[in-house]
């Protein structure tokens, strides 16, 4: 993602990482990388200071805290395009540890901000490919339309999975994902069976 803005866009991209894996070079857009640890504290203090560089685009490694989530949901409230990572089930289940990261009373505003900005989640699992030690993507795929944003607000992102059973254009699941490679033949049944959040559903579209 970083390195597609930063192929296409010109614009200033900020990242804070724990640690640097990959050393980005400057293409079209300019890219600052700051590293935990060396350049900063923690990903609060560094979200605290990042703002003096007048980021475009800011990427955050991790979010491991309510102060670097609410300050996330802030900075993409005012047009910054950020981009991070946590540690999710499910795309449902990444917008309930947002929200619950934060005090009852605190929520409302949290849910509210983040119908506001978000705009996508992918949650991915690697699973063994059929004849290599390879490993294949499936995922879950969740855009933020007008239909999810209200559910977010709403505190109603659980009831997502259960209204879409079929792929639409803004939420694809990771059932869906784990059947189509069933039937490519790239992934055994019992691996999907181990991934799959609804073992009959899987059963049942995959036909075993």
């Amino acid at each position: 993602m970083i390195d597609l803005i930063n192929s296409k866009r010109k614009c200033n991209i900020v990242t804070l990482e724990d640690p640097i894996e990959y050393l980005h070079k400057h293409k079209n857009s300019n890219v600052n990388q700051r590293e935990i640890g060396t350049d900063a504290e923690s990903f609060y203090d560094g979200m605290r200071s990042i703002f003096r560089q007048s980021p475009d685009v800011i990427v955050i490694g991790d979010m491991r805290d309510n102060e670097t989530i609410e300050m996330a949901l802030r900075a993409a409230s005012t047009g910054h395009l950020v981009i991070s990572n946590m540690h999710s089930f499910s795309t449902t289940s990444a917008i309930d540890g947002i929200v619950n990261s934060f005090l009852p009373h605190q929520q409302p505003q949290v849910k509210g901000l983040l119908a506001d900005s978000l705009q996508l989640i992918f949650a991915q699992r690697l699973l063994p490919r059929i004849g290599s030690e390879d490993r294949i993507l499936a995922f879950e795929k969740l855009i933020a339309s007008y239909r999810i944003r209200n559910l977010i607000r709403e505190g109603k992102a659980h009831q997502i999975r259960s209204q879409v059973q079929t792929d639409s254009d803004d939420f694809s699941s990771i059932d869906l994902s784990l059947v189509k490679l069933l039937n490519e033949g790239k992934i055994t049944k019992e691996d999907a069976l181990m991934s799959t959040d609804n073992p009959e559903y899987v059963r049942r579209m995959a036909s075993f």
